[in-house]
């Protein structure tokens, strides 16, 4: 399917100018990726809804992949300037906006997109 989200929509929601040679179309057409292969159409999910999840799964992609999101900045003496940068979580929960994904989300299914079910199966010989 077409991307639901333009370039500029992405923009709006992320706070942080990124340079204007920054080129977000690989996150958009990723998280639209993402999207169509975890929401089906018998999920019943509206269009504008699926937009949205698409505007702020990219703003995900972006979050990760270009910019990053300081926990704290502190500027200390002569020259000393500290950032330290701290995960939120894994997947979705490591930036606002791919938690944000995961409230939009009526189906509970982005969740747990991307990651493996584990399984342990126990071999038992009586001989």
């Amino acid at each position: 399917m077409a991307v639901r989200v333009t370039e500029t929509e992405v923009l709006a929601i992320i706070p942080d100018d990124l340079e204007s040679s920054d080129d977000i179309t690989p996150q958009i057409t990723a998280a639209n990726a993402v999207i169509d292969a975890t929401i089906s159409s018998s999920d019943s999910v509206s269009s504008d809804l699926l937009k949205e999840m698409e505007r702020y799964l990219s703003a995900h992609f972006v979050y990760m992949t270009i910019l990053r999101q300081a926990k704290s900045v502190a500027i200390g003496g002569e020259d000393r300037a500290e950032e330290k940068y701290g995960d939120l979580g894994l997947n979705l929960d490591a930036t606002t906006y791919g938690q944000m994904v995961k409230m939009l989300d009526p189906t509970g299914k982005m969740d747990t997109a991307g990651k493996r079910a584990a399984s342990i199966t126990a071999v038992t010989s009586f001989e």
